[in-house]
């Protein structure tokens, strides 16, 4: 798209180059390759080794003692809303242009949350004569 100079002749806008993944992989595709055959050999899809190793050398490279290995963003939030006991009443503020998923997590929990810590409803009590 382009704009227009005080002269009324369009200026080109500036190219701005997108993420290139293919050249990111290719720089790293040895290793990766590697790391992924050795999972599908194991048939460790869930815990195991390489979770172990993967979650040890990211809690050093963050400088913390320990770190979580989670399938998706939605369960790294998740975590996170139940280690800070994040619930009901509690606030919370997230961007506006979170998935949908992401938005539905929120609500579930501060939900579940919520009806956890209600007082259970007292049962009334018949006052029609016998």
């Amino acid at each position: 798209m382009a704009s227009a100079s005080p002269r009324g002749t369009p200026t080109p806008m500036p190219s701005v180059p997108f993420l290139d993944l293919r050249a990111q992989f290719h720089s790293v595709r040895p290793e990766v390759l590697a790391a992924v055959l050795a999972v599908l050999e194991s048939q460790e899809f869930s815990l195991g080794i390489e979770v172990e190793t993967f979650e040890r050398e990211m809690a050093r490279f963050v400088g913390c003692k320990f770190a979580v290995g989670c399938a998706s963003g939605a369960d790294a939030l998740l975590l996170s809303l139940m280690a800070l006991e994040i619930g009901a009443r509690d606030e919370y503020i997230r961007i506006a242009e979170a998935s949908l998923a992401r938005q539905s997590l929120c609500n579930r929990w501060a939900y579940a949350r919520r009806a956890e810590t209600q007082a259970p409803a007292v049962k009334a009590e018949s006052k029609r004569p016998n």
